[in-house]
């Protein structure tokens, strides 16, 4: 469920202030991307209340780099969205490209459930398996 408001967070996960006070987002577009975002960075334990939250991404650094971490890491993302019900399976598309030691992530979450062809919005990422950033656009 995507709330009406929230507080709003710039590209680096800081809050925004704006005037002295605290920026708040209404727009659901927005709210949905960049909770989207905060748990595909998020590892397992970020949260107190919520252990299993994120993509976990941590997990896969210094592991053998081949093929199937591809698969794995697309799993890893569709998962962190879909696991308490905030997306549905079918909202979600995920890919990712193995280039070196970086993994290219593009994840596409549509606007309906059906997974129809109207995309609402795109979230792209490069994940290094050295040194464990996270990048997301």
């Amino acid at each position: 469920m995507i709330p009406k408001t929230d507080i709003t967070f710039d590209d680096y996960g800081d809050i925004q202030i704006s005037n002295g006070d605290i920026k708040i987002v209404s727009n659901r577009l927005l709210i949905l991307r960049q909770h989207s975002i905060d748990r595909i960075k998020s590892s397992f334990g970020d949260y107190k209340l919520y252990k299993n939250l994120g993509a976990d991404l941590n997990y896969y650094i210094g592991k053998p780099i081949t093929k199937s971490i591809e698969s794995q890491i697309e799993e890893s993302i569709v998962r962190s969205l879909t696991i308490d019900g905030f997306l549905e399976r079918r909202q979600v598309a995920c890919a990712a490209t193995l280039i070196l030691n970086e993994v290219v992530i593009k994840t596409e979450i549509y606007s309906d459930a059906s997974g129809s062809s109207s995309t609402s919005l795109t979230i792209n990422g490069i994940f290094n398996t050295i040194n464990g950033v996270v990048n997301v656009y």
